[in-house]
């Protein structure tokens, strides 16, 4: 994977000039500026299956009064047939019931009809139905196709007073809306949720290598990955939120120059700030542990197997590893753990949070991530991260973690060792922990997305 590496200095991260930062300032750069020299930004159209992000960069946009409207698939708003299903349905309801955010209550919001989409699609949706890849891209497509006529239908594509809104519709569910975007004069942006068609070869190859296949069929297509590319074709600038994604997309064929890094938005919530400091002792002792947190899906990917076989290594050492999160279904039958590791499975947000607050140390060993949010979580909690570089830049070597150079149960061994031998800086790592997440939260990352686009010139 080090050979990955070489396109990602190609790739700006792009920063926002001075005076991008206000609604009042794109008003003023787009009345001054001739055709040939448009800024894009002032107003946007947020295209979105699901509550991706939780609505972040809708809701930033909407703040700042740049949001024409959002587009999404349900948006179960008071007095809404969405919320009135979501009342009727339990344990459905509960869910459908998060596909709303308040401080877009007053935003332009364009959806679906729990009608058009059927109550049968929404319990496959919700529940644990059979969903294939046929019925992600029959779903992807009429979220796309439907949201496009919406769109023109609205007005919304060529307002009254001339200008052309930037529409940004997320991967996988955005041809058709970005098509209608360029036949209006519209720029097109389409936001990019993974690594893409690399990854998952990188993935296959490290199935392989396992001897554990599993089921071809949870595999994408190659379809999947065509309808993907004729979105990226379509699109005129593609957002991706490392610079590990960027460099798997530019090695699938995407040019560089197409490519622009905007890291995901995050914002701690209050209960962060009262986190106590950390204490870890001077050394750590059968009966005061190293406790270690892994948190996400555990699957290949995540390099669990790696992980699970370094802690295989260090049985005998003062270290405990605490594994949260659901099993891929293929890989459970393979999986055994030594005494030192404990599965807990998926637990709910609040238990979530306590985990982080009971552990001493996160890690995240992943053979390829776009970002990974659980990093920026565990620093908001003041925990130190370990994560290898397939993932989005946020641990600083010897600042706020360590760096995983490769994904091998080797590695992982000898950072927790080291972790092991020197207590005192696992306390230094944890104070700064929280430093430098002021550059996720949403306005700054939105600043950044919107200095991208302007760079655009039609």
């Amino acid at each position: 994977m080090r050979g990955m590496r070489s396109s990602l200095e190609r790739v700006k991260v792009y920063r926002p000039p001075l005076g991008i930062v206000s609604r009042h300032r794109f008003d003023q750069a787009m009345a001054e500026s001739t055709p040939k020299e448009k800024v894009w930004g002032a107003q946007w159209i947020v295209c979105q299956i699901g509550a991706r992000e939780h609505y972040v960069l809708a809701a930033e946009l909407h703040r700042r009064g740049q949001l024409a409207a959002l587009c999404t698939d349900i948006w179960a708003a008071e007095g809404s047939l969405w919320r009135m299903t979501a009342d009727l349905s339990g344990v459905l309801g509960r869910r459908l019931h998060d596909r709303y955010e308040n401080s877009l209550r007053s935003a332009r919001v364009l959806s679906q009809s729990p009608l058009g989409i059927g109550a049968h699609a929404i319990a496959t949706r919700f529940g644990n139905g059979h969903w294939n890849w046929a019925r992600i891209m029959e779903r992807n497509r009429r979220f796309a196709s439907g949201t496009a006529r919406r769109l023109e239908r609205s007005g919304l594509l060529s307002p009254s007073d001339g200008t052309k809104p930037v529409v940004f519709a997320y991967s996988y569910g955005a041809f058709e809306i970005l098509e209608a975007a360029k036949r209006a004069g519209c720029l097109a942006v389409l936001g990019q949720i993974d690594p893409g068609p690399e990854e998952d070869a990188l993935i296959a190859r490290l199935a392989e290598r396992h001897g554990r296949l599993g089921n071809a069929a949870a595999r994408p297509p190659e379809r999947y990955w065509n309808e993907w590319r004729r979105e990226c074709a379509v699109s005129d600038i593609l957002i991706v939120n490392s610079a590990w994604s960027a460099s798997l997309v530019a090695r699938a064929g995407i040019p560089d120059e197409k490519i622009r890094i905007v890291p995901l938005a995050y914002r701690p919530n209050a209960r962060c700030n009262n986190n106590p400091r950390r204490v870890y002792p001077e050394a750590f002792s059968t009966g005061r542990p190293l406790k270690l947190l892994f948190l996400g899906q555990v699957n290949l990917r995540k390099g669990t197997i790696e992980l699970i076989d370094a802690m295989r290594c260090l049985r005998n050492e003062p270290v405990r590893l605490t594994m949260v999160g659901p099993i891929e279904p293929g890989l459970r039958k393979h999986l055994t753990y030594p005494a030192n590791v404990e599965w807990v499975g998926p637990v709910s947000r609040s238990e979530v949070e306590e985990h982080y607050r009971q552990s001493d140390l996160f890690i995240l060993p992943t053979h390829s991530d776009g970002f990974a949010i659980t990093q920026l979580e565990a620093l908001a909690h003041g925990l130190p991260v370990i994560a290898s570089r397939y993932c989005g830049n946020v641990v600083v070597d010897g600042q706020n973690g360590l760096i995983i150079e490769t994904v091998t149960a080797d590695a992982i061994e000898g950072q927790l060792r080291w972790m092991l031998n020197h207590p005192e800086a696992l306390a230094r790592m944890a104070a700064r922990a929280p430093a430098g997440l002021a550059a996720y939260a949403p306005e700054c990352v939105v600043d950044t997305l919107i200095a991208a686009v302007s760079s655009v010139r039609p």
